[in-house]
């Protein structure tokens, strides 16, 4: 199994504790003035995807290697693709607005 870091690897992951949103919604259900409302749930804890890899993915798949792709040469890789499963008339696997959207910080 090998698994890809895409540039940059200093994108912070919108991840949450499990507990945090748990107390979230606890909290936004004993108030009445939260009927109708939205939130935001953020955690303070931030993790890079490079620590995400290093600490976590690892462990889960350790026999997987982790290597860096250069983004530039995937986006090149997805145009290409988009345009040659265009010729054929079939709808491609990537867009390159799906790719540059998995890469913008939240």
């Amino acid at each position: 199994l090998n698994q890809q870091i895409l540039q940059p690897q200093y994108i912070v992951l919108p991840l949450v504790y499990i507990d945090n949103i748990a107390d979230a919604v606890r909290a936004s259900l004993t108030k009445e003035s939260s009927v109708g409302s939205i939130y935001n749930v953020i955690d303070p804890y931030q993790i890079t995807k490079k620590l995400y890899n290093a600490q976590l993915m690892k462990k889960v798949f350790p026999r997987a290697w982790f290597f860096d792709f250069p983004y530039a040469l995937l986006y090149m890789i997805v145009c290409f693709q988009e345009l040659l499963l265009k010729l054929i008339g079939r709808p491609p696997f990537l867009t390159r607005y799906r790719l540059e959207s998995s890469q913008k910080t939240i």
